[in-house]
C-alpha cells in the first residue's frame, strides 16, 4: 500500500497528471460540486493504474492523501505526464 498527495484542479479544460517530489497535481474536467472530482480522479487512477485509489483525508479540499495499492515508483511513472 502506497499514500500519495494529490493537489486536484477541478473543472479544467482536460484531464492530466503531473508528478512532482513530494505532491501529485491531477487536473480533472469534473466540477468540484457533490464529489463530482473525487469521483473522476480515482476513476482517473484506476484507468491510468490498474489500481484502486481511496480518499484517506482531504474529501473537500484540493489537497488530497490517497491510498493506493502498489509501489509508489511505478505508480507515479503510470501517471507521470499522463493526459
Amino acid at each position: 500500500m502506497t499514500e500519495l498527495y494529490f493537489k486536484i484542479r477541478p473543472d479544467s479544460k482536460e484531464n492530466s497528471f503531473e508528478t512532482g517530489d513530494h505532491i501529485i497535481e491531477a487536473s480533472v474536467t469534473e466540477e468540484a460540486e457533490n464529489g463530482k472530482a473525487n469521483a473522476q480522479l480515482l476513476s482517473l487512477i484506476k484507468e491510468r493504474t490498474g489500481l484502486d485509489a481511496a480518499i484517506i483525508s482531504g474529501h473537500k479540499s484540493r489537497r488530497k492523501k490517497l491510498k493506493i495499492d502498489g509501489n509508489e515508483e511505478e505508480l507515479r511513472e503510470k501517471l507521470k505526464g499522463g493526459k
